[in-house]
This record gives C-alpha cells, sequence and structure tokens, in this order.
C-alpha cells in the first residue's frame, strides 16, 4: 500500500507538472518541460532499480534527448547524472499527433527529406543500420550534406 499511495502521488505530481508547462506562455516552459522530464525519468528509473533493472530505454525527440545544445535538455540534465547513450533513429516517413491550438491536436504525416532516409526507402529497406565511423573512409559520403539526428560516442 505504501508502494502504491508514492506512485499516486507521483501520478497527481506529473498532472500538475503538464498543467503548468501548458498553461506557460514564456520561453521557459520549454527549459521547465525539458527539467520535468528528466526528474520524471530518474523516478522511473529508480522505480526500476527497486525491481532489479539497473537500466531503461528511452525513446524521444531528438532535441529532448540530445546531451548536447543551447539549452538544458533533457537528454543534457540526465546526462549530468547517469552514464546515458543516444542513438539516433530516422525515418522516411513518419505521423505525428501534434498540438493544433485551443486544446485540440491533429495527425499530421512527414516525409523526410534526409538523403540517407530517402535511400533506403527507395531500396526496400524496412530497417537499416549505418556505421557513422565509416564517414571518415567514404569520401562521397563524408561531403553530403545531411541532417543526422543525434549520433554519439
Amino acid at each position: 500500500m505504501k508502494e502504491f499511495n508514492g506512485d499516486l502521488i507521483h501520478f497527481v505530481d506529473v498532472l500538475l507538472q503538464n498543467v503548468e508547462v501548458l498553461h506557460r506562455k514564456d520561453t521557459d516552459g520549454s527549459l521547465l518541460r525539458d527539467q520535468y522530464m528528466a526528474e520524471n525519468v530518474s523516478w522511473i528509473l529508480q522505480k526500476e532499480q527497486q525491481r532489479g533493472n539497473d537500466c531503461i530505454f528511452i525513446s524521444g525527440h531528438n532535441e529532448h534527448v540530445a546531451k548536447w545544445g543551447s539549452y538544458d535538455s533533457m537528454g543534457k540534465l540526465l546526462s549530468n547524472q547517469y552514464r546515458y547513450y543516444v542513438i539516433g533513429t530516422n525515418f522516411y516517413k513518419t505521423r505525428c499527433n501534434l498540438p493544433e491550438g485551443n486544446h485540440k491536436r491533429t495527425i499530421q504525416t512527414f516525409y523526410s527529406h534526409d538523403l540517407l532516409a530517402k535511400t533506403a526507402k527507395l531500396a526496400g529497406f524496412k530497417m537499416c543500420w549505418i556505421d557513422f565511423l565509416l564517414l571518415k573512409k567514404v569520401q562521397k559520403l563524408k561531403g553530403m550534406q545531411m541532417h543526422i539526428p543525434i549520433w554519439e560516442r
């Protein structure tokens, strides 16, 4: 019962966090959102550690999971506390559930302009892996202007 009550308190706290971020009109709302996300990931990791699991996998937008950048993203905050790895992904076609305004949402479809994602799609690959260390060796790829989400060693 004590664990359930602790979880319930946290879930109410997350609801209040969402309300606070949603009603922020200034640019600090994004910083606050990433701060809350980092705190919630830490809470999830602690819960998993109590269950005997020593790591978790997080999926998120590259601006949130990045360990670098001009603002304190969730990833940057987490990398200050934990051994944290970022794996970049890209999609040729994706559907996103986006805010439309007035608390409404819309589903939009986007196609990547990334040359590697488009090439993989046109080649018929459903999934592929790219070793970015090879970019140093392959001059043709090295000079290409590509949007590579996130990759770190």
